[in-house]
């Protein structure tokens, strides 16, 4: 009983789903060849008296399926044309005279059932054209239906076109609801005949042909009708239904899904980078195609990476000459006064000690040189720093770290940080948030380098401002397994333009001989080496706070 059941209701479910397809194919089918037809009319109607005549056998050539053809002028006239040799006059005159009263609108772009095979189309200028449709117009389109019953059904419920259907068709269309005929969407019913017995009807309304519907009719399968069937079959039919479904299984199999997981295979290594080509290797024309296109893509895919290095290899050698360009004028630029400042120096001593030559004003000669030698000096150890940091900044110390609490860490800064900013009259404020047990792997000696320079760049900051209460505030925060680590200060802020280049090697807006540009390149790079970020975030007139973002220690 349970197989009965289930194969009554996968039939239903079957013949359902298939007529859903079938119906709208026909649909489409009908609705392509109406609106040929449409054009056509449309053609033949636009040309005049002279070509008309040649126009009309090439119509006739294009729709042998047309025998009469008839057009009705913005002038009230109706022209009526025979196509076919053999239709008997009387037709003719019998389809002129329905036309003689036909007065109602008609939708432009449509084919509109009137009466006795007659369909109407709108023309320009007010006019429309008629033609007599008969089996043949339909039956290519209804031979999609593949021999089930079928049929075009108008909304009045009139059939103009059976295939394989009885009689019984018109009085379970009758027993369809009216709201079926309303809708635009495919529609299944389930509708009882006289008999009490069930049939699957399926509605796909036309839109050329103007309302109308293909309609497909099926008698529901029953339990009693499948008993008969089953109880005959026997071991060697199950036997043979095992073999042939083991036997497609293997077909599909060889034919479809090796060739489906060689494709699956190799688009994983595709994604790794190995741009191997799949050989086709079954026999199927989908899977061909689908191998095409898939090389293709590799193929592609091949090109632009190569673009890709390419472009990339000319942008990072375009921005290492401009770092070595920048790089050099900086280096040229900060050890040239000092080199400069000591030549002149230098021949300053030459000359008074030539001028002199042990006379009488030695004395005073001697206290010049003093001054000229440690003039000579502090620019040379000026010079030395510029160096030192520049060897600091390109070949960085390797860092050494260890995992150091954060709380004690920043606390045993802040003695020095302290007498930093009070040597300068500046205020020196610690809102250092209680972590706990936080702790980062750090070297502290690194660390408090880039804390002293953040520091001393704010209280320089604030040294040359005219703001009162000049304060520098060291802060302290965890936020998304990150400690935060703050420099901010109450300064003049700094522009748009300047803190793009904050950190870049040889910038800054310091004075000549008051810094060499590369405090802040050295900090990022340290941070950086702890597996961290620093960023700045200031506006002009606003306070500069600088973020230190360290990993927390496991």
């Amino acid at each position: 009983l349970l197989v009965l059941q289930n194969a009554t209701a996968d039939k239903k479910n079957y013949v359902t789903e298939l007529n859903s397809v079938l119906g709208p194919q026909i649909s489409n089918s009908l609705d392509q060849k109406s609106k040929s037809l449409v054009l056509s009319l449309g053609a033949l109607n636009a040309l005049s008296p002279a070509s008309f005549s040649e126009a009309l056998k090439n119509f006739k050539l294009h729709n042998d399926d047309v025998d009469f053809v008839f057009i009705k002028t913005k002038s009230n006239k109706l022209l009526s044309f025979a196509l076919n040799k053999n239709a008997p006059a009387e037709k003719l005159n019998e389809l002129t005279e329905k036309l003689a009263a036909f007065n109602s609108r008609l939708e432009k772009g449509k084919l509109t059932y009137y009466d006795n095979g007659l369909f109407l189309t709108p023309l320009d200028n007010d006019s429309y054209a008629a033609v007599l449709l008969g089996g043949k117009f339909f039956k290519d389109s209804f031979d999609l239906a593949r021999g089930k019953p079928a049929a075009l059904v108008t909304r009045s419920k009139r059939i103009l076109f059976r295939s394989n259907l009885n009689e019984s068709l018109s009085s379970l269309l009758q027993k369809a609801p009216d709201e079926v005929w309303a809708r635009s969407e495919i529609i299944s019913l389930e509708i009882k005949d006289d008999d009490n017995r069930e049939h699957l009807i399926n509605f796909s309304k036309n839109s050329v042909l103007e309302d109308s519907f293909v309609v497909f009719v099926a008698p529901q399968a029953t339990w009693q009708e499948l008993t008969g069937p089953i109880l005959k079959s026997s071991l060697g039919l199950v036997a043979l239904l095992i073999a042939l479904s083991m036997l497609i299984a293997y077909f599909i199999s060889k034919s479809l899904a090796k060739p489906i997981e060689e494709l699956t295979e190799l688009t994983s290594k595709v994604g790794k980078g190995e741009w191997n080509k799949l050989a086709f290797t079954g026999n199927g024309h989908e899977i061909r195609k689908l191998t095409r296109a898939f090389n293709r893509m590799i193929e592609n895919l091949k090109v632009r990476e190569n673009q890709l290095k390419v472009a990339q290899n000319k942008i990072v050698q375009a921005e290492s000459l401009a770092a070595v360009g920048r790089m050099g004028a900086g280096i040229a630029h900060e050890v040239k006064n000092p080199l400069s400042s000591i030549l002149g120096y230098g021949q300053l001593i030459e000359m008074k000690i030539s001028a002199d030559k042990g006379g009488e004003n030695s004395g005073p000669l001697l206290e010049k040189v003093k001054e000229y030698v440690k003039l000579l000096l502090d620019d040379t150890r000026r010079a030395n720093k510029i160096i030192s940091e520049l060897l600091t900044f390109t070949r960085q110390k390797a860092v050494n770290t260890s995992k150091l609490p954060l709380l004690p860490l920043l606390q045993e800064f802040e003695p020095k940080l302290h007498s930093l900013c009070e040597s300068e009259g500046v205020a020196f404020n610690s809102k250092l948030t209680p972590v706990g047990s936080a702790a980062v792997n750090a070297d502290s000696e690194q660390l408090y380098q880039v804390i002293f320079n953040l520091v001393q760049n704010a209280v320089h900051a604030l040294k040359s401002s005219a703001i009162e209460n000049k304060s520098v505030t060291l802060g302290l925060q965890i936020a998304d397994a990150n400690a935060e680590i703050s420099i901010t200060d109450n300064g003049p802020g700094i522009s748009g333009e300047n803190i793009k280049k904050i950190f870049e090697p040889f910038f800054s807006t310091k004075k000549v001989g008051e810094g060499t540009g590369l405090g802040l390149a050295i900090c990022y790079g340290i941070i950086q080496q702890h597996q961290g970020s620093i960023d700045v975030s200031s506006e002009p007139g606003q306070p500069t706070s600088f973020t230190i973002r360290l990993p927390l220690a496991d």
